[in-house]
């Protein structure tokens, strides 16, 4: 045992790297130290054998000492100690130290590709009409060296391919193959040209995909090098997205109320209980989008809805252009934080050239009544061209594909569209006629201030509405005319335009106001006959229900008086009992007008309680409060807004703000009402 424990303890020195006598830096004081502990042990366990016990304990002391001194020696040294015989070097790690006079730049005289841009030249095409040009796709070398190309080779290449951007399928145009670039200098921008001839392409975008310095279209981010010794190779790709120019003939101009279902197309079970021809789309204007040329709102319910909760909404939109439609699809399906449903690639193909379907997974808890099954709702909508159709659902079935069947019945409704086709009627009322119109018995307010109206019916049957005015010979001659140049009412257009103020873009300006109820256009000369005409038609309302209406503020006062700035006008300021020569009228740091566009009250600290369906049964109606001094308000159809029509000169206002553009040929499709000499 002796025997073993000094023959380890003579080589451990040596395994841990200990010098001998022989060995520099003798006059380390550490490493003499060391030795001199070394050589007390080794003399310790000479001494006689019955001192065994006591030379283990010692020994076990100094191989402690020995340990914690060549501890401290290894790390004072920054360099492996030699050793007396050859043994693995221990290795300790030093920082590193970079030596920039030795480092070498990778990058030095190598080119970098790029693609920045694709386009179309002379012009992008547009959709269904033959093109002739070029497609171009600019390179540029970001590089810090010039390219490079090899002897004999034709160039640095480029290529291209174009496809449908929705549905991938290569366009009609036949790959242009190679452009050969010459060499580029560094930070150099160069194009490559594939020429395009008699090319008519069907798409409304296109997807151009362009690869450089590669030899082969295989994957987007693949480079099949060509060119050695590139900065970057995984950059060598790009692609783009080109909205084609429309044309006149991919616009669809068709009767939106033809292609809303009718009794026999909705759900089983279900009725039809409401069409609405919208003057404005909501929906639109929200979105900032320009307002569609047609918009209507359908709405089919279960038959015991009161119980169960069960309905449909669709809105219908035929926009002016394909650009209009596609920005409102593109809101709508992402203005909401829902769970978008993924569609198959059968379920896409059977609508147009977008589609999406969404759905909220906590409605049915949200809106869960005790002892009524769950509701699921759920957004789709589709578009196609410049339409755009998005239906609502609420259904007891947590199955995405019953609204998708509803609004494929849209589309095919489009798509096999028929101009005979009878537009649907709401169960229990008779068919609208497009030649007659339907004037409801309700009292209109007599007084003798105010002119009077009568009603009487024509040898057509259609009714007309003599309004008892003082007028002047240049309104009875202009209304005169328009009577004569008046053959076929469409009461599709009556409907959306009823109760608008219209302006006759094609003439002078003239200005006439849709009856609502005799649905009968009535020319407004100025404002002293707007004001008149308004004041004739008015309805009776209490102060209570009037509130209930927001206050609509238009942007431009024209040439009305605004006091203190607020851009509220002075009149409307006291018929809402504000004061006009304060911003603020209550002083709570906050103006008239951000209160009352907020929905506050500006003269107090309430806030006004809406009632949306009073509003919307208003909707171009004129107001006229009862229980004051006959103040008179108009309820534009466009927002659901009241408007103040204080005096003539405000009346005037009201109607150049809130006019809506109309062509004689649409005009003329409208009745007449006539007036009398009072």
């Amino acid at each position: 045992m002796f025997t073993q424990l000094q023959g380890a303890l003579r080589v451990t020195p040596r395994k841990l790297g200990v010098k001998n006598k022989n060995m520099k830096n003798q006059n380390n004081p550490t490493e003499a130290m060391a030795l001199k502990v070394h050589q007390k042990f080794l003399k310790e366990f000479q001494e006689p054998v019955h001192h065994h016990i006591s030379s283990l304990a010692i020994a076990a002391c100094s191989i402690s000492s020995f340990l914690i001194i060549a501890t401290t020696l290894f790390a004072q040294e920054q360099n492996t100690l030699q050793t007396v015989e050859p043994q693995p070097p221990t290795t300790i790690e030093q920082p590193l130290v970079e030596d920039k006079s030795t480092t070498l730049d990778l990058n030095v005289d190598k080119p970098d590709l790029t693609i920045v841009d694709i386009y179309f030249s002379p012009n992008t095409p547009t959709t269904g009409e033959q093109f002739t040009g070029e497609v171009r796709v600019k390179v540029k070398n970001q590089g810090v060296g010039a390219t490079n190309i090899s002897t004999g080779a034709p160039g640095i290449p480029v290529i291209i391919g174009i496809a449908d951007a929705k549905s991938n399928v290569s366009s009609e145009w036949a790959n242009g193959g190679f452009y050969y670039l010459d060499n580029l200098a560094a930070n150099a921008t160069t194009e490559a040209k594939f020429p395009v001839k008699y090319t008519t392409f069907s798409s409304e975008i296109l997807r151009i995909k362009a690869w450089v310095d590669s030899n082969a279209r295989s994957d987007d981010l693949s480079d099949n090098l060509y060119i050695l010794n590139e900065v970057d190779e995984t950059n060598n790709f790009f692609k783009k997205d080109i909205i084609l120019n429309e044309s006149a003939g991919s616009l669809l101009s068709l009767e939106l109320d033809k292609v809303a279902l009718n009794s026999q197309e909705i759900e089983t079970g279900f009725e039809f209980t409401n069409l609405v021809y919208n003057a404005s789309d909501v929906s639109s204007a929200n979105s900032g989008i320009p307002q569609p040329s047609e918009s209507i709102s359908q709405v089919y319910r279960l038959k015991n809805s009161r119980t169960d909760r069960q309905s449909f909404s669709a809105g219908l939109r035929t926009h002016k252009s394909i650009a209009d439609a596609r920005r409102h699809f593109d809101v709508i399906n992402t203005q909401h934080a829902r769970q978008i449903i993924s569609l198959s690639a059968s379920e896409k193909e059977i609508f147009g050239d977008d589609i999406f379907c969404h759905t909220s997974p906590d409605y049915a808890t949200r809106n869960h009544q005790e002892g009524q099954p769950d509701i699921y709702y759920f957004i789709c909508g589709f578009r196609y061209k410049n339409i755009f159709i998005d239906l609502q659902a609420e259904i007891n079935t947590n199955d995405y594909k019953i609204p998708l069947r509803n609004l494929r019945q849209y589309y095919d409704n489009i798509i096999n569209y028929d101009a005979n086709r009878a537009v649907p009627v709401i169960e229990g009322t008779a068919p609208v006629s497009k030649t007659t119109s339907e004037l409801a018995s309700k009292p209109i307010p007599k007084s003798e201030s105010t002119p009077t109206a009568t009603v009487e019916s024509n040898k057509a049957e259609q009714l007309i509405l003599k309004l008892e005015r003082t007028i002047s010979k240049l309104e009875q001659r202009v209304i005169e005319l328009e009577k004569k140049l008046v053959e076929v009412i469409d009461q599709g257009l009556v409907n959306r335009v009823k109760g608008r103020i219209l302006l006759q873009v094609e003439e002078n300006g003239e200005a006439w106001y849709v009856d609502p109820e005799s649905e009968n256009k009535l020319y407004m000369k100025d404002g002293e006959a707007a004001y008149d005409i308004m004041r004739a038609l008015g309805l009776g309302i209490t102060n209570a229900n009037l509130e209930k209406i927001p206050i609509g503020i238009q942007e431009k006062l024209f040439n009305l008086k605004d006091t203190d700035g607020d851009t509220v006008p002075d009149n409307t300021e006291v018929a809402i009992g504000t004061d006009p020569s304060k911003s603020d009228s209550d002083g709570d740091g906050y103006d008239d007008k951000t209160e009352i566009l907020s929905g506050y009250r500006p003269n107090n600290s309430g806030e006004y309680s809406y009632d949306t369906k009073l509003a919307n049964r208003l909707k171009g109606r004129i107001l006229l409060q009862v229980e004051s001094h006959g103040e008179a308000w108009y309820v534009n159809p466009a927002d659901s807004k009241r408007y103040y029509l204080g005096d003539p000169g405000t009346a005037y206002n009201v109607m150049r703000f809130l006019s809506l553009g109309i062509k004689n040929n649409d005009l003329r499709k409208i009745q007449v009402g006539e007036f009398e000499e009072k």
